[in-house]
């Protein structure tokens, strides 16, 4: 099992302070609790989706498909704090908030 990551991840606050010691543990199968993981959706209808480490390794299982992760938080306040950041840069940015169609693009 393995975990896409973009190349330079967000972390949320509380995540930063532990960010090497959390990626270390995802990338060796574990799952630390309250760890959510920000990645770009996989269906068209939405641009990220918050989804647990289990919920990413069930959906690389099911889809056969690795999403892109964009960021790491600890708690779900964190995770949609993080989200909204992610959007706002990329607003920044670009003008939109075409996420997916940005990190896709910078991904390839």
């Amino acid at each position: 099992n393995s975990m896409n990551w973009y190349r330079v991840p967000y972390f949320g606050q509380t995540a930063e302070k532990r960010k090497y010691k959390i990626m270390q543990k995802l990338d060796a199968g574990e799952y630390p609790l309250f760890i959510y993981l920000i990645v770009l959706a996989s269906t068209s209808v939405n641009q990220m989706e918050i989804v647990s480490p289990v919920e990413y390794e069930r959906q690389q299982m099911r889809n056969g498909i690795e999403p892109l992760i964009l960021g790491i938080a600890v708690g779900m306040d964190e995770a949609k704090a993080l989200a909204g950041e992610i959007v706002a840069d990329v607003y920044r940015l670009t003008g939109t908030a075409d996420v997916k169609g940005y990190y896709l693009k910078l991904n390839e």
